[in-house]
């Protein structure tokens, strides 16, 4: 009911309902899929339990730091 407008006002709810803080006009400059955090261009870290990336996906892996991920031998991949 309301037509596809409706889901993101449903989704922004549900976050703030269960103690998620949404932040526009961030822009994240970093990914670090080992500590679970991302950086953002002023500098601040933000820890995760769970990330939804709903931006570009191409951009996500640009943002990652690949010399923090291990191979399951405990490498870097590199």
């Amino acid at each position: 009911m309301g037509g596809t407008g409706v889901l993101p006002r449903k989704l922004v709810d549900y976050i703030q309902h269960n103690g998620g803080v949404i932040k526009t006009g961030t822009r994240i400059t970093g990914v670090d899929p080992v500590e679970k955090s991302v950086t953002d261009d002023a500098g601040n870290r933000y820890n995760y339990s769970q990330m939804v990336w709903a931006a570009d996906l191409y951009r996500l892996y640009e943002l990652i730091n690949s010399d923090v991920i291990e191979s399951s031998q405990g490498q870097a991949i590199k």
